[in-house]
């Protein structure tokens, strides 16, 4: 792992799920980026995950925006976007949405997901399962 990356220059990202910390396998990661780019076609939503080794001091909403301000993510008209935001070293965990995500993943439903779902799978560090729940839950509530 890269001890010196830092989290606030990010290459452009390319995919749906970016594992900067080549914690995934290949094909853990070719399964998620299929599961999400059905769940666009589906819902228009476009949710992106980043895995990265550490903060490095910076707290992740300001990494999650200024990676969302980079890359354009979600549909400018729509503002239709998630951002799941993974700090492996640290196991820090959080859920961006676009403004026209907030009523259906409003701040305390995203606080409930990780809490209850997600955080169990990240302090025993199974990323793959943790990506794939999430997963399931946005297709769960798609028509919500």
């Amino acid at each position: 792992m890269n001890s010196h990356f830092n989290p606030l220059s990010f290459p452009k990202l390319e995919k749906y799920v970016n594992d900067f910390s080549s914690i995934l396998s290949e094909e853990d990661q070719r399964t998620l980026n299929e599961a999400l780019s059905e769940h666009e076609k589906i819902t228009t939503e476009q949710v992106v995950v980043v895995l990265f080794p550490h903060r490095e001091g910076h707290e992740l909403i300001d990494i999650g925006l200024k990676l969302f301000n980079e890359n354009g993510i979600g549909q400018k008209w729509k503002n239709n976007w998630l951002l799941l935001l993974i700090s492996t070293q640290e196991k820090k965990i959080r859920i961006i949405t676009g403004k026209g995500m907030e009523l259906k993943y409003s701040e305390m439903r995203c606080r409930d997901i990780i809490e209850n779902r997600l955080r169990p799978l990240l302090d025993v560090e199974k990323y793959n399962e943790l990506i794939t729940a999430f997963t399931q839950i946005l297709i769960s509530t798609k028509n919500t």
